[in-house]
Order: structure tokens, then sequence, then C-alpha cells
């Protein structure tokens, strides 16, 4: 974006000489410089493009394009969709040949204005997608210039796929890889016995790795009391990374973890986030002019509706706030937030309900009414979360494992069937080794203040006295994975040693 090219535009478009002088001292007198393996190049004179981060740069930017969209609109049948420096072109026409020749008219037109007015696109980094509902894509490539540019199985538009059968599994597989691959990185920030601290591990996980898996989830979410389509196999990513960044075994359920780390399960964040984008899809009339749009569309294409078909995302709302509530859909914040807690508590009830009655050996019955249920499950309400998120890592994940019964001692093992390991029992053989046993019963080791199961659980739901608790176990030997993290901690200046 030449300044001068820049400057003529406006005040071709009419604009005031003052804002010109105000634009032209923002752009003016502008430097920047390199460095290169700790070598500067020095200084050097900006006058092309505007400053990073300024909110005037993207409607400079807008102003600069815009006569190359008049251009480009004067074209029969070419149609643009833009965000800032973003642009689209879409080719409609009857057959490929006429999309293809119009695709090339407005790249010879671009190129024509580029040349005139000081900017440059590349064709190689141009991607050309054919959307159509042929099984086989096509391969008609696109002569922009001197590039002969294939066309590919998607477009990417402000950070969504657009398969070529303009279908989400793409998408949700794209979202899915970057996510795996921001799990590599999460992972490097620590593991079970290091790193960041659970507080840090969550706040990075809701920050960066869902905001990947839900971006754009309005556009593909089914929801419902499972995860459905897409919502299914991103589940199972959510789960893999609360595994990592809680220090929990495999083993451990997933909506354990969740209740754990107040973190919901994934569908049903995604009908939220899908709900509170209708609510503004409302306020702002936006899904009146899409319902516009798209019985217009089905009036030109005079086609019957199928009896089965995509229901707008209204429909699924009223359905499923009036079947689960019994109440029709809120549209503010504060009562989508408590719909969420609702949905979240009946799903744990249910997937805590299923669990215990596959560990009792009856696996067709599930619990009918809360009455069945253990006692602590009778209230129908979540499990209190881990609050102790500041403690050392190797700290919270001991605290996580004895919270959610998942923990290397012999009675977990020996459900695990462990390979060499004949019993369940503890070493001093009078029950099953678990952290119940070792600090009520178990003689081999000087038992700590709680007294019963419930003083236990109790000293668990406060972060001092479970984390108290943790260290307690460590320093009888027998968590030997974490051993050496917390001697290692203990002998830190400042922390003092175990006795």
């Amino acid at each position: 974006m030449p300044h001068e090219c820049l400057l003529e535009i406006l005040a071709h478009l009419g604009a005031d000489p003052a804002a010109l002088n105000l634009i032209s001292s923002f752009l003016d007198d502008r430097s920047t410089y390199l460095v290169i393996d700790g070598v500067s190049i020095g200084l050097f004179r900006l006058r092309c493009g505007s400053p990073q981060g300024s909110p005037i740069s993207p409607i400079l930017f807008i102003l600069y394009i815009l006569i190359l969209y008049y251009y480009l609109s004067n074209i029969p049948g070419i149609q643009l969709i833009g965000f800032s420096d973003d642009s689209n072109i879409v080719a409609i026409a009857p057959t490929y040949a006429g999309v293809v020749r119009l695709l090339e008219e407005a790249w010879t037109r671009c190129a024509s204005w580029a040349d005139a007015h000081g900017a440059t696109f590349a064709a190689a980094k141009t991607t050309i997608t054919h959307f159509t509902r042929a099984h086989s894509p096509l391969t008609t490539s696109v002569q922009l210039g001197p590039v002969s540019q294939p066309p590919t199985e998607a477009a990417r538009f402000l950070g969504f796929y657009f398969h070529r059968k303009l279908t989400w599994e793409y998408h949700a597989r794209e979202a899915k890889a970057r996510a795996a691959r921001a799990a590599g990185a999460l992972s490097g920030t620590g593991r079970m016995a290091w790193g960041t601290r659970l507080e840090n591990a969550r706040l990075i996980y809701t920050m960066v790795h869902r905001a990947i898996l839900t971006y754009r989830s309005v556009l593909f979410h089914k929801p419902g009391d499972i995860p459905l389509g897409p919502a299914r196999t991103m589940s199972g990513t959510q789960h893999d990374m609360l595994r990592l960044l809680a220090g929990a075994f495999r083993a451990t359920p997933a909506h354990h973890l969740e209740a754990e780390l107040q973190i919901p399960p994934l569908h049903l964040y995604m009908t939220y986030r899908s709900e509170r984008s209708l609510a503004r899809f409302k306020n702002n009339g936006t899904l009146a002019r899409v319902r516009a749009v798209s019985a217009a569309v089905a009036g030109l294409q005079r086609l019957p509706r199928r009896q089965r078909y995509r229901r707008p995302l209204e429909d699924y709302h009223r359905q499923y706030s009036r079947d689960l509530l019994g109440a029709g859909p809120a549209l503010d914040r504060k009562s989508l937030s408590k719909q969420l807690n609702e949905r979240w508590q009946q799903h744990w009830l249910h997937q805590e309900s299923t669990r215990l009655s596959r560990r009792s050996g009856a696996q067709g019955h599930r619990p009918s009414n809360c009455s069945e249920l253990p006692p602590r499950l009778r209230t129908g309400r979540l499990p209190a979360p881990y609050r102790g998120g500041n403690t050392p890592k190797h700290i919270s994940s001991l605290v996580l494992q004895i919270r959610t019964g998942k923990i290397s001692l012999n009675d977990f093992l020996f459900s695990r069937r462990v390979p060499d390991l004949a019993s369940p029992l503890c070493r001093c053989g009078s029950g099953r080794e678990t952290v119940f046993h070792m600090i009520l019963h178990c003689e081999l080791y000087d038992r700590p203040l709680p007294s019963t199961e419930a003083a236990v659980r109790r000293a668990l739901d406060e972060p001092n006295d479970a984390a108290r608790l943790a260290r307690w176990l460590l320093d009888t030997g027998r968590i030997g994975y974490l051993t050496a993290a917390h001697r290692a901690h203990d002998s830190r200046p400042g922390q003092g040693t175990t006795n």
C-alpha cells in the first residue's frame, strides 16, 4: 500500500483536506530495522504499508482497495467477500468452463489494478476451490497470469475451512490437527511430575487449545445430550489434553477430570457458545436476514424440501431447552450459563451412574432415579472442583489422583491387570491398598490427622490439607514415580527438607 497512491485515492473519493493532512502525518516519517542473528542492518524509511496494531490501518487498507472491488463488481457472475486484507472472489456460472473464464478475467483486472497502484498479488499463494456436489473433485486449473493454479479441496477464510462439498468434517479434522500440535507445545510445559502449575496450565488450555477446537462451532455443532458430529471426535481431544495438564492416568474417567478442573464437556460448551451466538443474531437482526436469503434461494431453486434436513440452530435450541429444562430459550448470558451448569450436572450424573453400574457388574442396568445411587451422588450436583492449582505440579497431580481414585497403588494397578501383580492387598495384609486404607487402617505407617473417611474427603477439599496428605503419601515411598520430584522440590533453597 504505497502512501502516495493511498492519498490520491482518498482525494479522488472526496476526503476532507484536513483528514488527508492527518493521514499523511500518520503515515509519514516512519522507519524500521531488521536484526538477524544479533546484527542490525540499520534504519530504513517506510514508504509503503501502515503501522500494525492501529485501528486506523484496516480502514485505510479497505479504502485503498475499494476501487478494485468496484472494477470486479462490474463482471457478471462475480461476487466479492472480504474482511480487511483477506479478499475472496466468488465466481458463479452454469458450467465449470464458465467459472474458469470468470476467474481468469477477474485475475486480469486484479493484475492491471495492482500495476497501476503499486501493489502485487502472489498467484502461487492464491487458493482456488470448486464448490460442487460431484463425487470426484474437479482438476481444472485456472490460469493466473503466468501461473497455472490447480484447485484445492478446501478454502480457508477467516480461519474456517470451507470444503468443496460445504460439509464441516474437513474443518473439524483441521481443528483437531491444530489442537494436537498445540498439545505438543503444552506437553513441553509440564508433565505429571514437573512443569507449569495446574492453575496456569488450565488457563492456557481454556484460552488457547479449547478456543482452537470451538472456533466457529456455531456453524457445525449439533446440540444434544451426547456429543454428535464433529464434537464426538473433538471431545476425545479435550479428554487427552485434560489428562496431560492434570497429570492423571489414562484410566481416569473424563467426566471426573472435567469436574475436578471445572472445565465443561466440550459438546455442552459448544452448545452454550452456539446459544450465545443465536442470542446475538436475534438481537442484531442477522437471523432474520439469513432466513430471508435462505427463503429466496429455496424459491429460486424450486426444490421440494426433503424429509430429513439440517434444522436451524434455533429449532435445536428450542427443542433442547424445552425437553431438558421445561422452558423456552433464554437469551441473556446469565441464564445461558445457568443452563450450561444444569446440563453439565445431568451429564455428570448419567456418566457416573453408568460407570458405577458397570463396575458393580450390572452391565445393562443403569440407576433410574437418584435413590438408587450412593449417598454422595443423590444430590445430583457436581462434586467440588480441586482448588489447589497453585501448589507444585507433582503435588497437584498426586492430589487429583487421590481424589479420582486412579493412583499407582495395588488396588488400582490390580484392577488394570498390571503384570506381576498378584493381589490388590496392602503389604500389611489387612485390606486393599487404597489411599483411605493407608490413612485410616494400615499399621505400617504413621497416620496423619484425619481419622474417618468423611474427614479424609473434607481434607481433600481443602488445598492446604490436601497438599499435606499428598506429601505424607510421598514420604511413605509408595509413589515412586513422584519421589524424585518431591525430593528435588523440597531440597531447593527456601523449601526446607523432608524428614
